[in-house]
């Protein structure tokens, strides 16, 4: 549902509460840190790598199977040992922990978040998969309702930058590529959580291979009271996965199905009626890969998504206003790639036909239809080229096209300097095209917003250090946004400004084998800085600029007092434009015994007051004890 709040920023929104100020607030994560590393000089545990530097990124930075040192592109790699040890249980939670990546909830445990990429809008932000678009074209706020759990995830691959040269559409800001994971064992788990709040949750998963067949099937439940009034929710995930492979031949299947219900407390406007959403989201997607020796040379996919979305402004009078939204998105896709003279070549293209009914915004439906061409290559000793561009037709405003290219030289064997640049495009949404309510009016004369991003990058690869720096500019064109007006008081859906941000971020991922005798896993830090212009405008916008100017994360894990004994921290720094700076500091103590699996997750050790979206505060200090059990067969 989307019915907007009125935000008019007279300067910085302060907290109810005195914070201490930013140094205070560092000073006691580093002591509190500090307190908790004494005991690994005791005790200690294997290293374990940061980085595998020849593993294939599988589609997110290129149409292309490629490896880490060949990608000419900032790409940000969150594997399953990342995922496993991470102070969180849900998808969202998670990608807090991406520098560059700004996740905006309202609430907690994914039950209502906006994501976005490097300053863009949480609708310029394309989400998949297994490389398959799921971004809902109602609104980008649905584009976190996924029907995958945490446990069912082997990595996330998160391109930072253009995509439209790719993936076309929405790839504006970056792309968030969520890979599932199958696996030829026999294996069980179970895992049961309580938690803050009267927080309490379970997981089922089980897979096994039958014949040349994989099979992995998921069930999920979360409930609780909410953190504050009117923030309960219920949330239910179950998953079907399925792989086959024949003559060296792959075929693949995957159903996921999410229902969400949550007390939206202040979500979309006061705090004075007990406002209620339940989201409902179906996945499918069956595909086929076509191998010739060791290369997939043909890949065609069908797929289906499908959200319903159910609003009421007061849960206890569901008479007084009532919203009723669902979408439909099929689509289909053939994915090719060949060897040439010129190198390794990639095309391709989709058919997919959008269809939205509401209460509020109508019966629409639209077609888009596209093609992509990539080319790679080397240009000369030690440099690579990739050269491509999409081109899609939608049935509101025709075929444009989207180029684009990235260039790599390799200066050493660990040292590497990248150059890109893409166009990019996003579509109206159908909130912004037709939303009609008291206070909302949207555009049907709306124009696709265009942008186009330079991007210069180094990356060192050493045996047991990874570091990544680049710089980039985007310049965004028609940039949609909702506009006040005086005369009616309503907030009008408009292209109404040209901006232009500038960034830049580095990461840092260590495996320190040699120090404190092996006792330290893993550090990490990664920091963005974003600034934007706009140009300039009488209007009162809501959305135009919003975004995190300085983010900072530090991430460590250790061996404590047991070598089954482990702990994982992760302090952020977060300045937000129109809110108040904070720290945060999260983590996890995990114990492995035999087949079990104990985690304790602190959130917001500090219990700090703090702001992500609106006007909606967020939880303060939060307990979560989890027990797991893992049987694996032969």
């Amino acid at each position: 549902m989307q019915l907007f709040q009125l935000f008019l920023f007279k300067g910085k929104i302060k907290t109810v509460k005195l914070q201490p100020d930013p140094i205070f607030r560092l000073l006691q994560g580093v002591c509190s840190l500090i307190l908790f590393l004494l005991p690994t000089v005791l005790s200690g545990q294997p290293s374990v790598p940061v980085y595998n530097a020849q593993e294939e990124i599988v589609v997110t930075a290129s149409r292309l199977p490629l490896t880490l040192p060949e990608v000419s592109r900032s790409v940000l790699i969150l594997d399953r040992a990342t995922i496993a040890n991470a102070p969180v249980a849900n998808l969202t939670d998670l990608l807090e922990y991406a520098a560059g990546v700004d996740i905006r909830q309202q609430g907690v445990d994914g039950m209502q978040a906006d994501v976005s990429i490097r300053g863009a809008s949480f609708e310029q932000t394309l989400v998949l998969i297994n490389g398959v678009k799921v971004s809902d074209p109602q609104t980008g706020h649905h584009n976190l309702h996924l029907p995958v759990e945490l446990e069912d995830v082997k990595k996330i691959e998160i391109l930072k930058g253009q995509g439209s040269r790719l993936y076309g559409p929405n790839a504006f800001g970056g792309v968030i590529n969520i890979i599932t994971r199958n696996t030829r064992q026999k294996q069980v788990n179970l895992r049961g959580e309580i938690g803050a709040n009267n927080l309490y949750g379970a997981v089922f998963s089980a897979s096994a291979p039958i014949g040349q067949s994989e099979h992995r099937v998921s069930l999920s439940t979360k409930k609780s009271d909410g953190y504050r009034e009117n923030t309960d929710f219920e949330n239910y995930i179950a998953s079907l996965q399925s792989t086959l492979r024949f003559a060296g031949h792959e075929a693949s299947f995957l159903a996921g199905h999410t229902d969400k219900a949550f007390g939206a407390n202040s979500f979309y406007g006061s705090a004075a009626t007990r406002q209620w959403e339940q989201t409902q989201t179906t996945f499918l997607q069956t595909g086929l890969k076509v191998r010739s020796g060791n290369s997939v040379v043909a890949q065609p996919v069908i797929h289906w998504r499908r959200n319903k979305d159910h609003y009421l402004l007061d849960r206890e009078n569901p008479e007084r206003y009532e919203n009723f939204h669902t979408t439909n998105v099929f689509g289909a896709e053939l994915q090719t790639h060949f060897k040439s003279v010129l190198g390794v070549s990639a095309a391709g293209g989709e058919f997919s036909r959008e269809s939205i009914e509401s209460n509020r915004l109508g019966a629409h439906h639209r077609q888009r239809s596209g093609i992509y061409f990539e080319q790679s290559g080397e240009l000369f000793s030690k440099a690579r080229i990739a050269l491509g561009a999409s081109a899609f037709y939608y049935s509101d405003w025709g075929w444009q096209a989207w180029p684009g290219f990235d260039f790599g030289y390799q200066i050493t064997s660990a040292n590497k300097f990248y150059l890109s640049f893409g166009r990019a495009f996003r579509a109206p949404t159908y909130t912004e095209l037709y939303y009609s309510s008291p206070s909302n009016r949207g555009n049907p004369d709306l124009r696709a917003e265009k942008g186009s991003t330079w991007e210069a990058g180094h990356t060192f690869s050493g045996a047991a250090v990874a570091i990544q720096t680049t710089f980039f500019k985007r310049n965004s064109e028609e940039v949609i946004d909702w506009v006040f007006s005086d005369q009616d008081s309503l907030w009008r859906a408009r292209n109404i400004t040209s901006l232009s941000t500038v960034g830049f971020d580095v990461g840092l991922q260590w495996a320190p084998s040699k120090w404190f005798g092996g006792r330290v896993n893993s550090l990490s830090l990664e920091y963005a800085y974003l600034t934007t212009d706009k140009a300039s405008s009488e209007f009162i916008t809501k959305y135009t600029i919003n975004h995190l100017r300085h983010q900072a994360i530090f991430g460590l894990e250790y061996g404590f007092f047991l070598p089954t004994l482990t702990q994982t921290w992760k302090i952020r720094y977060e300045d937000r434009l129109q809110f108040d700076d904070h720290f945060l500091v999260d983590t996890r103590i995990a114990w492995q015994l035999l087949n079990y699996r104990i985690t304790l997750d602190i959130t917001n050790l500090f219990d700090q007051d703090y702001f992500e979206n609106g006007l909606v505060p967020m939880p303060g200090r939060r307990l979560r004890l989890t027990v797991g059990y893992s049987f694996v067969g032969n």
